[in-house]
């Protein structure tokens, strides 16, 4: 019951940060850069799980970082 509790409770409180800063970004940087600024999640993630947990950092997570900033960049663009 403690367990299943406490998963309650993060998952709301990690997901009503998550939102608060979702409705800020949207306020200060624009819907279209919020929408794309979702594509660094797993990247983010992926370099949290190289620091932390060790794991190995290959040349397809260094490709994708890069396809991804470029897509970014490209995306947000002035005409």
């Amino acid at each position: 019951t403690q367990a299943w509790l406490s998963l309650f409770i993060l998952g709301m409180f990690a997901s009503g940060i998550v939102y608060l800063f979702y409705i800020q970004s949207v306020r200060i940087a624009g819907p279209t850069f919020t929408s794309f600024s979702n594509y660094l999640v797993p990247l983010i993630g992926t370099f949290l799980g190289v620091i932390f947990l060790k794991e190995d950092f290959t040349i397809n997570i260094a490709m994708a970082l890069v396809l991804t900033i470029l897509g970014l960049i490209i995306c947000n663009r002035k005409s």
